[in-house]
């Protein structure tokens, strides 16, 4: 029913899921499955089948890009500009979109150098002892600097986005990585490097972002639903509580949050039930950073 993945692309998946951008868009699921099996499919087929075949071949572009093509450098308008491109091959897609993402990496290189050097001062200011108050001054104001120099890196960084990707730029390259994604290891790996970039760079994931997310992540097609099935594998609790049972899935969330409750030692309050732990445990080695509403964690 879907591929077998590692428990790290797993629990990838899971936080593209959980933590992505607000969703935009209202499509239920059956519009969204036409369109990118109907009129999507049509459109990307060729693309699709220019995937080049071997080995790591569309993940390597990215590795390889030594600076930004002149062209995509000087454009004024970025997303414009992407849209005016007649894409002949699927490495030609991806190359041009890697050339997009190009200074988001120097970006990003930039801002954790920033990032060590004011670790590194922290630890300086904390721990040295009998410094004088002529050094504590000047590293607490380069600290302060450095924080200042990386806040306007991060706004540096969502200009950049803003002006360069949006919704239906990613969603167009994802289309044709989808497609080649169900042959070709390649364009699968691309496909999980560029959702991870989208959720990254902050981009929205819409309707049909999140069913081509669990369709390339679990194989996903229109009845299958590997949300809940893993759920069920990763809170047993929720499977004891819903397989093979007729009743209402209410009633069945209060009694399941009531288990979860007593089986780890949480306190369950309400209605409205968030999960409270003293070591934010829910089980050894599971972090329990969750708000869960009662009636919510059944899934859908």
């Amino acid at each position: 029913m879907f591929r077998t993945l590692s428990r790290v692309v797993v629990r990838r998946a899971a936080r593209y899921a959980a933590a992505v951008p607000a969703v935009v868009g209202k499509e239920s699921g059956a519009d969204v499955w036409k369109k990118i099996d109907g009129s999507d499919r049509e459109r990307f087929t060729a693309l699709a089948r220019s995937a080049p075949e071997g080995g790591a071949a569309l993940t390597e572009v990215r590795r390889h890009l030594k600076s930004q093509a002149k062209d995509i450098a000087s454009a004024k308008d970025k997303k414009a500009h992407f849209w005016e491109q007649d894409f002949k091959s699927l490495t030609d897609l991806v190359t041009h979109y890697e050339n997009l993402m190009y200074p988001l990496h120097v970006m990003k290189d930039d801002h954790y150098l920033l990032w060590v050097e004011r670790c590194d001062l922290w630890s300086k200011i904390s721990q040295t002892q009998n410094a004088s108050q002529t050094d504590l001054d000047g590293w607490n104001a380069r600290h302060e600097e450095l924080g200042n120099m990386m806040a306007a890196s991060d706004k540096e960084r969502a200009v950049y986005v803003s002006g360069t990707f949006d919704t239906a730029i990613y969603n167009h390259v994802l289309s044709a990585l989808r497609l080649a994604a169900e042959t070709n290891e390649s364009a699968h790996a691309q496909a999980l490097q560029v959702f991870h970039d989208m959720n990254d760079n902050n981009v929205v994931f819409d309707s049909t972002t999140r069913v081509m997310l669990r369709n390339v992540c679990f194989g996903d097609s229109y009845f299958d639903n590997s949300d809940l099935l893993m759920s069920n594998i990763e809170y047993p609790e929720r499977g004891e509580h819903t397989l093979g049972t007729n009743e209402d899935l209410t009633k069945v969330s209060v009694e399941m949050l009531d288990v979860i409750g007593k089986r780890h030692k949480i306190d369950v309050k309400g209605a409205g039930v968030t999960f409270q732990h003293p070591e934010r445990l829910l089980s050894p080695g599971r972090d329990m950073d969750l708000a869960v509403k009662s009636g919510a964690l059944i899934g859908a």
